[in-house]
């Protein structure tokens, strides 16, 4: 049979607080991501339907 160990309190918590500003960064990134996905699909089909005029835009 196979022991779990559990950690104590002081060590969760400290793992917790550790963790909790990483996990809310990847969230936000993936966000983030989502929304720019999102964004490319519509500007993409814009600029390949040509609804979108880029011929001012200099590079």
């Amino acid at each position: 049979m196979l022991k779990l160990l559990l950690p104590d309190d002081s060590s969760l918590s400290r793992f917790n607080s550790i963790i909790a500003p990483i996990t809310s960064t990847i969230i936000s990134n993936q966000e983030e991501n989502q929304k720019l996905t999102n964004l490319r699909d519509m500007l993409l089909s814009k600029l390949m339907s040509g609804k979108m005029d880029v011929s001012n835009i200099q590079l």
